[in-house]
Formats: C-alpha cells, sequence, structure tokens
C-alpha cells in the first residue's frame, strides 16, 4: 500500500512528455519508443466485478489504478483488454512503453457527470498523454476539467448533442472518437422485439441515469409507438432495487416485455427480471447480457481498432480536433438459444437467419 501511494505521489508529480512530431496516419511502429513511454488515463463507471483486491487507491472521490497489471477479462470487463490488444498491434505495449491507467468514481456504478469530476482530475494530475471515455458523462467531466489533454471517445451515443463539438467530422478543441445515434439503436431493438416475439404488446423501455437517455427518451418511446408498442420507461440506478420493484409492478399491470435503451446498468440489475418472469427481452450484445441469460441481443461493436488508431495519431502530434468523430462500423444481432429455450420461446425464423453469433 505504501508503495502504491508512493508511486501516485510521483506519477502527480511527474513533469509529462516531450512534444512529439505531427505526423498522421496509421503505423505499427510507435514514435520514440525507445525514448519515452505513452499514458493513457480511461475514465470509466467502478464496478466490483472489474476489480482485483488492492489494486485500487481510494481518495478524494476517486479510485484510480496506476500499477501496471493486466486488466480482468470477462464478458462485463472486456472494453480495456479489447483496446490494449488493439494497441499492441500499433506497437504500444502496457508496462513497456504504455502506461495504462484507470479513473473511477469512488462509489461503484456511479454514473453521473459530477461522480466523474474527481477521476477526471486525477487524470489530469498525472498528466495523462490522452483520456480515453467510454460514454458521454464521462466525456462531459472529462470536457469540463480539461480543454488541453485529447479525449478519445471510445463509446458514446449522440456526442453532437452536448455543444462540447463543433461538428463531427470537425470536432474542434480537444475531443475525438466513436460515437452512434441512441434512439436509432431503440428503435431497432424494438423492431427486434415485435418480429421475434410477435405477441408483445406494451414493452418496458430501462434507461439510464445518463444525458444521451434522458434527451432521447421520448423519441425513442414514440419508436415504440409506431410500430404499435406502448413501452413504459423505468429508470435504472444504484444497485438497481428500485428498478426491479417498479418493473416487477409494471409487470404486473399488463406489461409483456423488455428492451434495453443503450447499455441502462449492468446485467445483473437487469437479466434476473427477465428469467424470474420469464420476459421476452432485447438488449445489447455486449458488458455480459447474453451470457446472463437474455435471449436476443443487438448493439454495436467496440471500435478499439479506431480508438488505437486514433490514439496513435495523436501521440504522432495530430491535433485530437482534426480527427472527425466516426459512427460504429459494425452491429451484431445476436441469440443466445440457450437462454431462449430455458424462458419457453421459439425465435422467429428469419431472425435467426440474420443472426451474426448464435450462442448454444
Amino acid at each position: 500500500m505504501v508503495r502504491r501511494r508512493v508511486l501516485l505521489r510521483a506519477l502527480v508529480g511527474g513533469t509529462g512528455a516531450a512534444v512529439l512530431g505531427a505526423v498522421c496516419g496509421a503505423t505499427t511502429s510507435p514514435p520514440s519508443a525507445t525514448r519515452r513511454r505513452y499514458r493513457i488515463g480511461t475514465l470509466t463507471q467502478r464496478v466490483a466485478q472489474c476489480e482485483r483486491v488492492n489494486e485500487f487507491i481510494v481518495t478524494n472521490g476517486a479510485a484510480v489504478k496506476t500499477i501496471q497489471t493486466a486488466p480482468v477479462r470477462t464478458d462485463f470487463c472486456f472494453i480495456e483488454g479489447v483496446i490494449l490488444d488493439a494497441l499492441e498491434k500499433r506497437g504500444y505495449r502496457q508496462s513497456e512503453n504504455l502506461e495504462w491507467i484507470v479513473a473511477n468514481p469512488a462509489d461503484y456504478l456511479a454514473t453521473g457527470v459530477a461522480d466523474f469530476a474527481a477521476p477526471a482530475k486525477a487524470l489530469v494530475a498525472l498528466h495523462v498523454d490522452i483520456i480515453g471515455t467510454s460514454n458521454v458523462n464521462s466525456t462531459v467531466a472529462a470536457a469540463q476539467t480539461t480543454t488541453t489533454t485529447p479525449i478519445v471517445v471510445a463509446s458514446s451515443s449522440d456526442i453532437q448533442d452536448t455543444g462540447l463539438i463543433a461538428s463531427l467530422a470537425h470536432p474542434g478543441g480537444n475531443i475525438t472518437g466513436i460515437s452512434g445515434r441512441l434512439v436509432d439503436i431503440t428503435a431497432k431493438r424494438f423492431e427486434l422485439l415485435k418480429e421475434t416475439f410477435p405477441w408483445v404488446k406494451s414493452p418496458i423501455l430501462v434507461y439510464g441515469n445518463f444525458a444521451p437517455h434522458l434527451r432521447n427518451l421520448e423519441a425513442a418511446l414514440e419508436a415504440g409507438r409506431r410500430l404499435g408498442l406502448s413501452a413504459v420507461a423505468i429508470l435504472v440506478t444504484g444497485d438497481g432495487t428500485d428498478f426491479m420493484a417498479k418493473a416487477k409492478r409494471t409487470l404486473d399491470d399488463g406489461s409483456d416485455s423488455l428492451v434495453a435503451m443503450g447499455t441502462p446498468g449492468p446485467p445483473e440489475q437487469i437479466v434476473p427480471l427477465v428469467k424470474e418472469r420469464r420476459v421476452p427481452a432485447i438488449c445489447g450484445t455486449e458488458f455480459g447480457f447474453l451470457e446472463a441469460g437474455a435471449p436476443v441481443g443487438y448493439g454495436t461493436s467496440l471500435d478499439a481498432q479506431t480508438f488505437a488508431e486514433y490514439a496513435d495519431r495523436i501521440f504522432r502530434g495530430a491535433n485530437p480536433g482534426d480527427l472527425p468523430i466516426v459512427a460504429p462500423k459494425t452491429f451484431e444481432l445476436v441469440v443466445n438459444l440457450k437462454a431462449a429455450e430455458a424462458l419457453g420461446f421459439t425465435i422467429a425464423p428469419s431472425v435467426l437467419a440474420r443472426a451474426t453469433r448464435l450462442i448454444k
């Protein structure tokens, strides 16, 4: 513990790195790899399953990991590992020429912009070369903390609606990365729900305490109404206890299915309801929802290669504001046949035919 605190103080007091010459484009050979170490700080939600004992130092509202242990790799905790793999293909290796620092809110599962303020400040104090964010709230907190440290968004929705960028093609400032349209994904999930389970009429729309969820909630409900679905929106926060109680009452009152808006919370807050009440459900394809027992998932795939490309270009001197914010490149439709059978559902042949992956 003492050694880690000394390390944290040393990192905070570091003088930073030399300025690189401007070189753009993908490469497999890092710039000046023998002369310096590059430092990426990730600003993410704190999840107990993604931690090992004594890896994080918790202080002043932030939980920070500076020791260079490999990330936990599970169905829910996969983003770090996938991005590190993509960075390694470009010549950036953890513990060699790359430091991978993780900063979370001190409270588990905290998701508000204010919750990310302290860890964002910790990353700036650690003089990271890039801050990597994984949702809009963490991106907003990072942008409110620094206008100079490059911010690369690994996964987000509707960043163009935040006021943080000038445009997707020319974001300006210090932000770039990957961002999709949440309402489009949610509308597609409603369509798949209707096609997969034709009898449903009143799904629960589960949403999280994220700005894009709140901004797009009415549009998402309208997308359901256009398909003849009378959706009931329920917010999931904290440990999910309140959501579970409200969702059970809503099912008792006539709701018959469930659609997740984006990733509203971890699967253990949502999937148990699906299994207990045998509810038709469409969730995302990531973070372990399908592995936890959701029957169908639809969503974007994490574009780790673009994150790694942008990090490489920034390390070589590119201005993040000149790098366009791109849409997700690939979409997945995954059917968990094992879960569907356990729940007593038969998946429509048209859905099975389009599935990019089957879990048997």
